[in-house]
């Protein structure tokens, strides 16, 4: 039963220094590295992902002197442009879309209104089939 106590609390202690060593390795992150030098610092991320023409690596580390953090690396053509703290949208995905709708319904009023004043200058033509 000791044994076991010993094992378990000789893992845990192992692995908060890891996260903990991973967290400060951060540091050495500069822009301009490649991935392999990114992996070769802190290793493989938590998750990746592609946004805005970058590639996102995410890392979750836990048992930090802060507790539970994250850190992201973002990459251009291969090389590091940012590696830091998550960067949020400033807005969610639901207000975009609100906006976005808004903008469409004043576009396509704004398009009605303008083609309304010029229908008698439309000119409505009339295409034939080509037949052969």
């Amino acid at each position: 039963m000791v044994y076991r106590f010993v094992f378990y609390a000789s893992v845990l202690v192992s692995f908060c220094a890891c996260q903990s060593l991973r967290h400060n390795a951060f540091e050495n992150i500069q822009n301009g590295m490649t991935k392999a030098d990114v992996i070769e610092i802190v290793g493989g991320p938590n998750h990746s992902r592609r946004w805005h023409g970058r590639d996102r690596w995410e890392y979750v580390m836990h048992a930090t002197p802060e507790g539970i953090i994250n850190r992201e690396v973002h990459f251009e053509n291969g090389l590091s442009v940012y590696a830091g703290a998550p960067i949020l949208a400033a807005i969610s995905a639901a207000e975009q879309d609100q906006i976005n709708e808004n903008y469409n319904r004043i576009a396509e009023q704004t398009e009605f209104t303008s083609s309304a004043g010029r229908h008698g200058e439309v000119e409505i033509q009339k295409f034939e089939p080509v037949t052969e």
